[in-house]
C-alpha cells in the first residue's frame, strides 16, 4: 500500500512477520534482532494478525516451525 504521495509503501505485519522469519532462519538462529522484534510484533498485534495466512505462508516458506515456536512463546504470557 502506497502512503499519500511520498512514494513510501506500507506493508501489512504479516509479511515482516514472515519476512523477520525467514531472516532469522537464514542467519541460522543468531539474529537474535529478528526474533525479538517478530515476537514482540505478535504480542502487540496478536489479536488483529490473520494467523490462518501466518501459518499457511509460514509453512510454503519453510518457517512453520519457527512460527509455531514464536506464538508458543507468547502462550506462556497469556497471550
Amino acid at each position: 500500500m502506497r502512503i499519500g504521495g511520498s512514494g513510501l509503501i506500507a506493508w501489512p505485519p504479516e509479511d515482516i512477520l514472515l519476512l523477520k522469519l525467514q531472516w532469522y532462519q537464514l542467519g541460522q538462529g543468531i539474529l537474535d534482532r529478528q526474533w525479538i522484534d517478530l515476537v514482540n510484533m505478535i504480542k502487540v498485534q496478536g489479536e488483529s494478525l490473520d494467523r490462518d495466512c501466518l501459518e499457511r505462508w509460514a509453512r510454503t516458506l519453510d518457517v512453520g516451525d519457527l512460527h509455531a515456536k514464536a506464538w508458543s512463546e507468547l502462550e506462556g504470557f497469556g497471550q
